[in-house]
């Protein structure tokens, strides 16, 4: 690489770096007076590491005042997050109960993941009938992977 391609590398990335700090702080400040949207973003720059040093805790932390307003990203995220464990013991009813919020807003990732919840019994008692229906819903509106475990159900049931 020559010196002035070099050069020019390393503006870009101060540059980048420089608008992403103010994005991030601006949506921190906003996040600080009660925004979820702002939350979230703040949430989901700390999850990532994104221009910034990873932080599960703040992220935790951010995920759960943004899903506590009803923000069904937030949600499924704070969901994810409990369901793997990444930065906080695993906790499948916690991680059940944050699907379950997004699911009755709506939200695909919250209906599939509830009714493979019930489908497994995990963090829930298992309940084949309300699999159905969740995992029925999530492939009426095109969840991948909603079909496959829908056909589990189905099979089992007849059995």
């Amino acid at each position: 690489m020559t010196f002035m391609k070099y050069t020019l590398f390393v503006f870009l990335s101060l540059f980048a770096t420089s608008v992403l700090a103010k994005d991030f702080y601006k949506h921190l400040k906003l996040a600080k007076k009660g925004d979820a949207s702002a939350q979230f973003f703040v949430a989901s720059t700390y999850s990532s590491g994104d221009g910034f040093p990873e932080n599960d805790k703040q992220a935790v932390y951010w995920y759960l005042k943004a899903a506590e307003q009803g923000h069904g990203m937030a949600q499924i995220s704070l969901a994810r997050i409990y369901a793997s464990g990444d930065g906080v013991p695993r906790d499948d009813r916690e991680a059940f109960y944050w699907y379950e919020k997004a699911a009755r807003q709506g939200y695909g990732l919250g209906q599939v993941n509830i009714g493979i919840m019930y489908k497994n019994g995990q963090g829930i008692p298992k309940d084949n009938s309300k699999a159905l229906i969740w995992l029925s819903i999530s492939k009426a509106i095109g969840i991948k992977g909603a079909s496959s475990h829908l056909e589990q159900v189905k099979s089992e049931m007849t059995q």
